[in-house]
């Protein structure tokens, strides 16, 4: 900003200036400045000469300043190969090596230049968590971390040859005040984490997203997903299972589903030696009333794949209870929607992205129907009927993150 300061004199400019950067503004002189700029270069070029290129290494290598010189990269960072010409050093993003496990990234030429450490070989310079997502995956197929390429500019945190992963940290991909101050913003973005989902499908990439509080409470389920895509997962054939109805469907759905346990009239489960493997639950439908019955769940066993699992129990409940429509919705975060289309649904449409709130330092989000705005004054301490109700959110402590919306799809049987 201080390089603003001296760009513009007119009164409109100065207005929006802070009352200390007014006064910088307006009590410097273009010549004042020019005058002060000369004898700062000259303080430093007559302190730098005294330096030789060994003395140079040892002041600045543990510093924040760094060079910008090609040459000298190689002095700053010794454990990176710089995989670039002279010619491109201009460039933003700058490709590098590990000298030790031949990890390639790109570094952010700044004055500090950022991303100069291998997430490889010192996991623990990245968030905790996505590094030990990252890992989990590297442990199991080939995967690249930070990657630019596939949906430039954007970054997908890891990818693979068959998904890629966001992880989404709750704080740095969420809306509101926060105590650091970096970390309050209160302009949304409502599309982001679907957009890269969308730029991701396009070049027939699936793009999970990860909460962070998923990782921690729901970390068995993305692990079974993972091997699901990654194909590792042990295989169940329908045919050899027994289908009935199911009287208690709590503890299975916890366990086994993302969204966990919702209340249903009609489970449907598949048993293979006795034990539940899959299950598929149904109740009226909840939003578009005029559809007669909706999905409300369907999981299967963690690690294990279900194969003709969705049709068999689909059929059983088509027989018995003669639906006339059905819905069903797949959440973007995680699903492609391709079990509807296999078991003869109709994409209807996208909806638009979902959001949830949540208090800074909690883990436990909270749906956004429980916030609505003529339910708030008997929920928040403070309470504005003037303000919206995200903003009577905010001014409470509370911070909003958006997901990607789901895909729905319908089917209607003939009379």
């Amino acid at each position: 900003w201080k390089s603003n300061l001296f760009k513009s004199k007119d009164q409109s400019y100065i207005n929006k200036l802070s009352e200390s950067q007014k006064k910088h503004h307006t009590t410097i002189s273009d010549d004042d400045r020019i005058s002060r700029n000369a004898l700062i270069s000259a303080s430093v070029k007559s302190t730098m000469d005294g330096f030789t290129k060994e003395d140079r290494i040892k002041k600045f290598s543990n510093t924040t300043i760094r060079y910008t010189a090609f040459n000298n990269f190689e002095n700053l960072f010794p454990s990176l190969i710089l995989k670039c010409k002279e010619s491109d050093f201009d460039m933003r993003h700058l490709p590098v090596e590990c000298k030790d496990c031949g990890f390639t990234w790109e570094v952010t030429k700044t004055t500090s230049y950022s991303r100069t450490i291998c997430t490889k070989c010192t996991p623990f310079s990245k968030h905790k968590t996505q590094s030990e997502i990252f890992n989990y995956v590297y442990d199991r197929i080939y995967a690249k971390e930070d990657d630019k390429t596939l949906i430039h500019p954007l970054e997908i945190d890891i990818l693979t040859e068959k998904f890629g992963i966001e992880f989404d940290g709750l704080l740095p991909h969420s809306y509101g005040y926060s105590r650091l101050h970096y970390y309050t913003k209160l302009k949304e973005d409502k599309t982001y984490h679907l957009r890269k989902t969308t730029k991701a499908y396009k070049k027939g990439v699936q793009l999970f997203h990860i909460f962070e509080n998923e990782w921690h409470n729901k970390q068995a389920i993305w692990k079974s997903m993972i091997n699901n895509k990654i194909g590792i997962n042990s295989r169940i054939y329908a045919r050899n299972c027994e289908v009935k109805e199911v009287v208690d469907s709590e503890d299975f759905l916890n366990r086994t589903h993302m969204q966990g346990f919702i209340k249903s009239s009609v489970r449907v489960g598949l048993y293979h030696n006795g034990d539940l493997v899959s299950l598929m639950t149904f109740g009226k439908s909840r939003f578009d009333k005029k559809l007669q019955w909706e999905i409300l769940r369907f999981s299967s066993e963690l690690n294990t794949v279900i194969v003709g699992g969705a049709g068999k129990l689909l059929k059983f409940f088509e027989r018995k209870y003669n639906p006339q429509s059905l819905i069903s919705y797949a959440n973007r975060r995680w699903s492609e929607g391709n079990v509807y289309t296999k078991l003869g649904f109709e994409f209807s449409h996208c909806t638009t992205p979902n959001y949830f709130y949540f208090k800074e330092g909690s883990m436990n989000l909270e749906p956004r129907n429980r916030f609505q705005k003529h339910k708030l004054e008997s929920k928040l301490e403070v309470f504005d009927m003037k303000l919206t109700e995200t903003e009577n959110m905010f001014n409470n402590g509370y911070r909003k993150i958006y997901d990607c919306g789901n895909m729905v799809y319908k089917k209607v049987y003939t009379l």
